[in-house]
């Protein structure tokens, strides 16, 4: 038998995440501390397990500072955790993509890059768009170590979709 407690329980735990945010709103301002604020609160949201409110928050992160470093590492945090959490391709994709264009750190724009890839051929199986990816890829960076992968999933592609010539060469 479920008790009455049992039933309020969740209905205050949700509750009191909708009260964090709008707390956290009220007491800052819209100041560089805010963005950090809810940049915080971001990750909070995520260590919890909240990965639908974490991503939110980051998105508003990167609205807020979109050229900044804490926006820019919003948006990455936010197209990681809608890929390998929220299964959300397309819009972690998108979030990549952006990334990848803009961002100033270009180990972690390549890793966007990969992650694009990586969703592209295992997740969404896009293989068309795969072999255009990694062409792109290895215009950008013919000697990249990972160079050989892009050149497989490329055959790989072009396997399933039926160009055994293609595949070969």
């Amino acid at each position: 038998m479920v008790t009455d407690q049992a039933r309020i329980r969740p209905l205050l735990r949700y509750l009191t995440l909708l009260a964090l945010p709008v707390a956290l709103a009220l007491s800052s301002g819209c100041s560089i501390n805010s963005t950090k604020r809810q940049y915080v609160l971001a990750e909070k949201l995520w260590t919890d397990g909240n990965y639908t409110a974490a991503v939110s928050e980051f998105e508003r992160v990167y609205s807020k500072d979109p050229h900044g470093k804490l926006g820019m590492q919003a948006l990455f945090r936010a197209a990681t955790t809608q890929a390998f959490f929220l299964y959300e391709y397309t819009d972690a994709i998108r979030k990549f993509r952006t990334y990848a264009e803009v961002s100033d750190d270009k180990q972690t724009a390549w890793e966007a890059q990969l992650q694009i890839g990586e969703i592209l051929f295992s997740k969404l199986e896009l293989y068309e768009q795969v072999i255009q990816h990694y062409q792109v890829l290895l215009k950008k960076k013919p000697q990249s170590e990972d160079a050989p992968s892009f050149l497989f999933r490329i055959g790989k592609s072009q396997f399933f979709l039926w160009r055994f010539n293609d595949a070969v060469r």
